[in-house]
């Protein structure tokens, strides 16, 4: 309970009924989790994509090397 109290976003502004500010803070919490829930996505799969290019590169160097094993 103490984790969430102090985790949550507080919207303060003089002219915000005190229930709109507590929404207003949870709706900022959430855009905050689901903006970083994407961005963690998104992160992931380029490391995916990167990974998959990775072994593409070890396997042309190991290709070139036995062709230029082969050559010599």
């Amino acid at each position: 309970k103490e984790l969430r109290e102090k985790s949550r976003v507080r919207i303060e502004h003089p002219d915000l009924p005190a229930d709109l500010q507590a929404v207003a803070g949870e709706l900022v919490a959430t855009l905050w989790t689901r903006s970083s829930t994407a961005a963690r996505d998104a992160l992931d799969a380029l490391r995916d994509e990167i990974e998959v290019q990775r072994g593409e590169a070890q396997r042309a160097v190991v290709a070139a090397r036995d062709e230029l094993a082969r050559v010599e």
